[in-house]
């Protein structure tokens, strides 16, 4: 087969990201231990409103079986806090809270982190809500006495979804590559599943597969509104290791119920599973 496919079928030589070198030097730094290599990052996310006493984002790091949140905790009052942490909680058994790592003091106008590790315990793509709370200390002086309470500060909702574990291949990859790579790819687990969609237009459910998977450089047919099906192809990078190519056939049947059949290669057929188990 050809260079092209032979290069998407092998795993790519990419360069360690920066931003992974960065936080890796930040872990050393603070003494917290890493046991697993960091395979993929995130962009940063706010978690506060506007106007609040704390600025906080979140980026996200995953390693094999981990996902790491660094929490950015900027402090935007007139005075230090003391004590910073962070609660976590999620309604999920697939994974588990493995450690945190508080912040002992951030000062006004300062940014300070707290670290998490969640362990996945049970499934490769597990997708799910953290709510995050920060808990802080507060200590006054005033006319030579001090004191000092105990805050709190609740952040939106963090979304740990499909998305976030995938990452784009390094170059484009049209329909034809993608075919001739599907075709010689026979060492792959292939899974496939059919399954009915709350979707009134091929369009909107277009939309909602590539948001789910958020694979922007592969090639895009456009849907035609004479269409009574459509293919979608998606191929990227699992935890930025592995290939994942994922072939996607909409339509509608008698019953102008929304129809996707889904098929998915990657080396690990639990993974090709999880990946199209919407």
């Amino acid at each position: 087969y050809s260079a092209e496919v032979k290069s998407l079928l092998s795993l790519p030589k990419q360069k360690p990201m920066k931003e992974l070198q960065q936080f890796e030097q930040y872990l050393r730094e603070r003494n917290i231990s890493l046991d697993e290599e960091l395979l993929l990052v995130n962009e940063s996310t706010p978690l506060s409103d506007d106007g609040g006493d704390l600025s906080v984002s979140v980026v996200k790091y995953f390693t094999d079986t981990s996902i790491i949140l660094d929490y950015h905790i900027r402090n935007d009052t007139q005075t230090p806090i003391k004590d910073v942490s962070v609660k976590l909680s999620t309604d999920v058994s697939e994974v588990s809270v493995l450690r945190i790592f508080n912040q002992t003091e951030i000062q006004p106008g300062s940014l300070g982190h707290c670290v998490a590790f969640i362990k996945r315990t049970d499934a490769l793509v597990p997708c799910f809500d953290i709510s995050t709370v920060v808990v802080f200390t507060v200590e006054n002086e005033e006319d030579g006495e001090k004191t000092s309470y105990e805050d709190e500060f609740s952040l939106n909702t963090t979304d740990i979804r499909t998305s976030l574990y995938m990452s784009s291949y390094p170059f484009f990859i049209d329909l034809n590559l993608f075919n001739e790579a599907w075709s010689n790819s026979k060492d792959m687990s292939l899974v496939t599943e059919t399954v009915v969609m709350n979707f009134k237009s091929i369009d909107a459910a277009t939309d909602a597969i590539l948001d789910i998977y958020g694979i922007v450089n592969c090639e895009r047919s456009p849907v035609q509104s004479s269409q009574s099906s459509h293919r979608v192809i998606v191929a990227g990078l699992y935890l930025n290791r592995y290939l994942v190519l994922i072939n996607i056939t909409l339509g509608f049947d008698y019953q102008q119920r929304c129809i996707v059949k889904m098929e998915c290669k990657s080396p690990i057929r639990s993974l090709s599973t999880e990946l199209i188990n919407l």
